[in-house]
């Protein structure tokens, strides 16, 4: 499994919501409104070319592969996510 990162700006609301319930097929955590942690054995460039027929001309999207280790704070429930797929980040980053 790879712990990737999606970010992305949507101009078209229906993309918006194509893409987002595409994601929502994945183990995942939300960390802001265009972005996500995923946990996947779909390779980066593969899902890029998935998510990609779900976007118009004027939309962006990036996807990153994480490697462990971490660091910030944030949620509860997004902070569990990060430790159980990225490995332990700091008890607390001010």
């Amino acid at each position: 499994m790879s712990t990737l990162l999606v970010t992305y700006t949507i101009d078209d609301p229906d993309h918006e919501a194509a893409l987002n319930a595409y994601l929502d097929g994945f183990e995942s955590a939300r960390l802001s409104p265009t972005s996500r942690v995923i946990d996947t054995d779909v390779p980066a460039e593969e899902l890029f070319r998935m998510m990609e027929s779900r976007l118009g001309q004027d939309d962006r999207i990036y996807v990153f592969r994480l490697e462990q280790g971490w660091i910030g704070y944030g949620y509860d429930a997004i902070n569990d996510w990060l430790h159980r797929h990225l490995g332990p980040g700091p008890t607390r980053c001010p």
